[in-house]
């Protein structure tokens, strides 16, 4: 047949031989010949529009387009985005499966806790209390089987020295929990069997004027001595000088001092002569009177014979005291 744009063709069959024929073409009818059904020109979504129309059955041509609502979501399972918990809401989401488009609901809390697995120490055990251990709710505060935890051993620092061992005595070591800073344990240190010798040495026996004396160093935990050695005798330690003999004025003096530590040894030296008399303090007769002469008396030193205050006596014999009087006296001094 001929078509709206197609030329149709046309044959004719002898009719005494059946087998000899003829063809011609007949032109395009320029008439669409349209589909009874509506063909979808393109599929309305959820979020468009589509199109329709009828088609001619033997072009490209089209005839009554028309739109096709949208068509509804269409949304796939539900899945949990969050779950729901036993104090939250949880978070569900469905996916429609042609435009992507995502609903979402909230499912109400659970109100069942869900443990941990693992123990939650809550309070560390130290080493003087309890600690403490549950099962904590993975959502909220609660907890559930709360159960004690032993105290755990002291943690002892390093050894300190609290008495130094020495040749002869223990010494003794502390170290002390470093948690609690009260727990402590001792621990005694051998003697070390070596002596520990004082820097300066130690005089044993003081050196005096007449003997040596001993020094040696001494351990300063024990009795140990070493290195003796002897020192030297001190010099003398003379006290104050004393008068032996008394120097006159013509004779020289002697004066004495003595050791102050050994009481013997001494020294002396002579001192000078003063050189100053010292008078009798009684007047002694040099010449005794006679008649019409007068006699003398003079005062003495004592150490020589010098004489001062040269004095004459009255001749009483042949005077009275009237004429005594009238007399020139003879005084004078004289130093031999």
């Amino acid at each position: 047949e001929a078509t709206c744009v197609d030329s149709g063709l046309e044959k004719r069959v002898c009719t005494m031989c059946g087998k000899a024929y003829e063809t011609r073409e007949t032109a395009p009818t320029g008439k669409h010949d349209w589909e009874d059904e509506y063909t979808v020109d393109k599929a309305p979504t959820c979020e468009q529009m589509g199109m329709e129309s009828r088609h001619c059955k033997h072009c490209n041509a089209v005839t009554h387009r028309s739109g096709i609502n949208p068509i509804p979501h269409t949304y796939g399972e539900w899945t949990v985005v969050k779950e729901a918990t036993c104090v939250d809401s949880g978070l569900e989401k469905r996916v429609c499966t042609m435009c992507g488009n995502t609903e979402t609901r909230e499912t109400v809390p659970t109100g069942k806790h869900e443990w941990e697995d693992e123990y939650t120490v809550d309070k560390a055990p130290t080493c003087e209390q309890m600690g403490m251990e549950s099962r904590h709710c993975k959502h909220c505060n609660a907890v559930t089987h709360r159960s004690g935890i032993n105290p755990i051993p002291h943690t002892y620092g390093e050894w300190t020295v609290v008495k130094e061992a020495t040749c002869v005595d223990s010494g003794l070591e502390k170290r002390v929990c470093t948690m609690c800073g009260k727990a402590y344990e001792t621990r005694e240190t051998a003697p070390t069997g070596k002596h520990d010798w004082e820097d300066e040495y130690t005089v044993d026996k003081a050196p005096t004027c007449e003997q040596m004396g001993m020094e040696s160093r001494h351990c300063k935990h024990c009795n140990a001595v070493t290195h003796r050695s002897g020192i030297n005798p001190i010099p003398h330690t003379y006290g104050e000088w004393t008068v032996v003999k008394e120097a006159t004025c013509v004779d020289s003096g002697l004066e004495k001092r003595v050791c102050t530590m050994c009481g013997k040894a001494y020294e002396t030296r002579e001192t000078a002569p003063t050189g100053k008399h010292e008078w009798e303090d009684e007047y002694t007769v040099d010449a005794l009177p006679s008649p019409g002469r007068y006699g003398m008396k003079s005062r003495h030193c004592k150490h020589c014979n010098a004489v001062t205050h040269r004095t004459g006596i009255l001749p009483e014999e042949y005077m009275n005291f009237e004429e005594a009087l009238e007399m020139e006296p003879i005084i004078g001094d004289a130093c031999h």
